[in-house]
């Protein structure tokens, strides 16, 4: 389960970054980790009760991939994925809109603070 969760945190931040911050992965593997590592130890820093709330909504983001693409999110392709999130992005529930800001933020920031401390 938590492979899973780290997958799914893993493929989201790549495209958030690529979508957000114009950074293709090809090169930046290890900035790019580098950014899944503070996103996933910032859940890890929430009192059990929301990090276990974010780790089940997490994989239920990634498990609505099976319904319309047949795999799970952390296997799709760049623009499915991208598909994924602004649907949830751009969704009439709440909830949606604010598990990906949540994601959003921790990964556009993770970006430029640990390339600004680089510098």
């Amino acid at each position: 389960m938590m492979q899973l969760f780290e997958s799914t945190v893993s493929a989201m931040a790549y495209s958030l970054v690529r979508e957000e911050c114009r950074v293709h992965s090809k090169g930046r593997e290890s900035e790019l980790n580098r950014v899944v590592a503070f996103t996933l130890g910032q859940r890890g820093r929430m009192p059990d009760w929301m990090g276990l709330a974010f780790i089940i909504l997490t994989l239920g983001f990634c498990a609505q991939s099976l319904l319309f693409h047949a795999a799970l999110f952390n296997r799709l392709d760049h623009a499915q994925r991208w598909e994924q999130i602004l649907a949830w992005r751009n969704s009439r529930l709440g909830l949606r809109r604010n598990f990906i800001r949540f994601y959003e933020s921790l990964v556009v920031l993770g970006w430029y603070s640990l390339r600004d401390a680089e510098d």
